[in-house]
């Protein structure tokens, strides 16, 4: 096996790009991936323009990972074998906190991230840590799912862990805030669970338009109009009943108040810069109007792997949100997610 291999590495806000590093060495408990295909996530475009708490540069980011096992520890479990195709989501339970011992395993207080503490994905091995074989979300790939969608199984499952705070039976209405993957793939599920009036909302045309193939009711660019005022227009004053939030835009947090109807119930999906986090809450509005906000953040073992029955099963279309993308032209597909060009980047080694 070769001595390098070439890893996308970050080195700073907006400093990032192609560089030959050793290839992982892997202990006895670990296994060593041969990628075939890395997601890039809004939480990676955030650490590439931004930076990260959790990432200290140069680092190898990329957390939505499928491969092929090509080196097993010499300790490690026997369940794992040269040839198996995983899919690899990044969350790495602590196993010891309150939540972990209830088996609420998506609320666990001290969980850690590959491609945040332990090298990720956007490269061409990765070392899968033996924390992660043990309390990681690892799911083996069938032969039939196809392995470019397959890498957007991680997003998709933060997606069923966020439908999971919602009391459909009073939904009608509801507003999605962000046309990336995570707005496409949560507007089917939502039309899934009957809801009769999907509006999406975004500042960037192109993006709305690849959307209009999922059938949203209604577009809105925040470019060109009120969304508040447009929104009450759309719903004849009532406002919608769900409205979630996946975008890392702080005046959509007090949006969302704004357009929801009397019991409306908003979902904060999307994490915001650290020193943007501090937003203005009416919350006479929340009081008065019965309004429920709930956080959602990252997933359990049971979303991931419905995520992959979703996908292999063609019941959730990430074929068309899709771009692809050499890894050795990784600085053409940040830059096309960064500028809103494309709704996903999925690089291939």
């Amino acid at each position: 096996m070769k001595q390098t291999m070439h890893a996308v590495i970050f080195r700073g806000p907006l400093d990032f790009g192609i560089e030959a590093v050793p290839l992982p060495h892997i202990s006895s408990n670990d296994i060593l991936l041969k990628v075939i295909t890395c997601g890039l996530c809004g939480s990676d475009l955030r650490t590439l323009k931004f930076g990260h708490r959790k990432v200290t540069p140069p680092f190898i980011i990329g957390h939505e990972i499928c491969g092929e096992i090509v080196e097993v520890g010499s300790q490690a479990s026997p369940a794992w074998k040269t040839g198996m195709r995983l899919a690899v989501a990044p969350v790495v339970y602590c196993g010891v906190c309150i939540y972990c011992r209830q088996q609420r395993l998506e609320l666990c207080e001290s969980y850690q991230e590959i491609g945040q503490v332990w090298p990720g994905g956007l490269a061409e091995y990765v070392a899968i840590p033996a924390d992660a074989l043990r309390r990681g979300v690892i799911n083996p790939l069938s032969p039939s799912i196809d392995m470019v969608q397959a890498a957007v199984s991680e997003p998709l499952a933060a997606c069923l862990h966020a439908l999971e705070k919602v009391d459909f039976s009073t939904v009608r209405s509801a507003a999605i805030f962000g046309s990336g993957a995570i707005g496409c793939m949560l507007l089917q599920l939502i039309r899934k669970r009957g809801v009769q009036t999907i509006i999406l909302i975004d500042p960037n045309d192109d993006r709305l338009n690849v959307a209009k193939i999922f059938h949203p009711d209604a577009t809105i660019n925040t470019n060109d109009v009120d969304v508040v005022n447009e929104i009450k227009t759309i719903t004849a004053g009532i406002g919608v009943d769900a409205v979630f939030t996946a975008t890392a835009a702080p005046i959509v947090q007090e949006q969302a108040i704004a357009i929801s109807s009397h019991g409306g119930q908003i979902i904060v999906f999307s994490g915001l810069p650290k020193e943007q986090a501090q937003v203005r809450v009416d919350y006479n509005q929340i009081h008065y109007h019965n309004l429920r906000i709930s956080g959602t953040s990252i997933y359990s073992p049971d979303h991931h792997k419905k995520a992959l029955e979703l996908i292999e099963n063609g019941k959730i279309n990430v074929k068309d949100i899709i771009t692809t993308y050499p890894l050795l032209d990784f600085i053409s597909g940040a830059k096309a997610a960064l500028n809103g060009e494309i709704i996903k980047a999925v690089f291939i080694p």
